[in-house]
């Protein structure tokens, strides 16, 4: 009625609903795999209506609004807590922590607005999936600095490394393996089933290397041509 994207009346259930004000649903293990099953299968669709080609060449683009939008709500972050009292290491981990953007809230935005498909939204997908690495890398070097009060270059340069490698592989498989995943999945009709191994793999692997697992679930569904992938009997790829 008012005109919001349903992701705002959603936010508002569960923070009704929630421990904050009502209680009527507690936070335990059972919600919290609900929650990130909800977010994965999120991010696979937002990946399965992406343009792989047209997120590339978004890029250059991307990585310069991901890079001011860090810088600003990092130095605003940990300025404002040093106003407020706080000491600078504090001050530094509270200016990641507000540098940090919801991958998902903003694919589920841009696709309410019906933007997914369009230039805005390839470089609004780039620039939140490029400042959450680059959050990963901060918390990284500021938990490493204050265990051992500093910082270890070869831990900074291995994950970077990792970083680097994860995404080169994935876009170089995915981009020369295309054509090669959609002519498996028309054999049988078992694509539900091919895409669940393959976005589950991704989602394994980016943990395994220190990402979020949505990440890997998102870059699994960019090299999955949705428009080409067959629907199953009464339902449409991914049940959606």
């Amino acid at each position: 009625m008012l005109g919001w994207p349903l992701v705002f009346a959603e936010l508002l259930a569960g923070i009704v609903v929630g421990p904050v004000l009502l209680g009527i649903v507690e936070l335990n293990e059972t919600v919290e795999i609900l929650a990130e099953f909800g977010i994965f299968f999120l991010m696979l669709h937002s990946g399965l209506e992406t343009d792989p080609k047209a997120f590339i060449r978004s890029g250059w683009s991307a990585f310069s609004v991901g890079i001011g939008a860090l810088t600003i709500a990092f130095i605003f972050g940990a300025g404002t807590s040093m106003l407020f009292g706080y000491s600078l290491e504090t001050a530094l981990f509270v200016g990641t922590a507000l540098a940090a953007t919801s991958i998902a809230v903003s694919s589920r935005l841009l696709k309410d607005f019906k933007l997914q498909s369009t230039k805005i939204g390839y470089m609004v997908k780039g620039a939140t999936v490029f400042e959450d690495i680059a959050v990963l890398l901060l918390f990284g070097m500021l938990v490493n600095y204050h265990e051992v009060g500093t910082i270890n270059p070869q831990i900074l340069l291995t994950m970077v490394g990792k970083i680097v490698l994860f995404f080169g592989i994935t876009i170089a498989a995915g981009l020369y393996l295309s054509n090669h995943l959609q002519r498996i999945m028309r054999k049988g009709n078992r694509s539900f089933t091919f895409i669940l191994i393959i976005t589950f793999f991704f989602a394994w692997f980016t943990e395994f290397i220190g990402l979020h697992m949505i990440i890997g679930a998102f870059m699994a569904g960019l090299f999955i041509d949705h428009s080409k992938t067959p629907s199953f009997t009464g339902v449409t790829p991914l049940g959606f």
